[in-house]
């Protein structure tokens, strides 16, 4: 199965997004456009650089962010924060459905 680009991605600020590798290797690029010259446009410049920037960031944070959460679920530590008292169980059980739900939707299953 073919993966994505390694990690970590860049923005170079014309938007181009790239590998942080020595080749500088191509991952796409994003039209933005300058609302100038394109009055009918919605989003400003400013907001869509912003968003190509926010676009890499996420890509970069996912596996992170994603293993994160599986230890979340683990590690005792963690789950151990919860007040132990009648409705702990309750609010565990909880915390146990939303992040599953935020592990398969992060693995897109």
């Amino acid at each position: 199965m073919t993966k994505h680009t390694e990690l970590p991605w860049l923005y170079d600020g014309l938007g181009f997004i790239t590998a942080k590798d020595c080749y500088g290797q191509f991952i796409c690029k994003v039209d933005i456009f300058d609302e100038i010259n394109d009055p009918k446009r919605r989003i400003g410049y400013e907001e869509q650089r912003l968003n190509v920037q926010f676009i890499v960031k996420a890509c970069n944070s996912h596996y992170e962010l994603l293993e994160a959460l599986k230890q979340c679920l683990n590690d005792e530590n963690c789950l151990g924060m919860l007040k132990p008292d009648k409705y702990a169980v309750r609010r565990l059980r909880a915390i146990n459905v939303i992040v599953n739900q935020a592990i398969n939707k992060a693995e897109s299953k």
